[in-house]
């Protein structure tokens, strides 16, 4: 995970089928898309407001969650 300018990039090691959640503190849900095959997927943040963020990250294919913290 990597916070650049107006820009979120999530790098992956392995394709899977998967789908991705951004929320708020408060648990507000911000962006969500499911995908498959990527490596690198890239969002842009430039309408999200500052704040702490909650990144969740969803394997379909062996049905894992993985929640990570940013700062925005």
């Amino acid at each position: 995970l990597q916070i650049e300018d107006d820009q979120i990039k999530i790098h992956f090691s392995k394709d899977e089928n998967r789908q991705i959640a951004i929320y708020d503190i408060s648990g507000r849900l911000h962006y969500r898309e499911d995908f498959f095959s990527k490596k690198e997927l890239i969002i842009p943040s430039a309408s999200f407001s500052r704040g702490i963020y909650l990144l969740k990250l969803y394997s379909k294919d062996n049905n894992q969650v993985n929640i990570h913290k940013f700062i925005l």
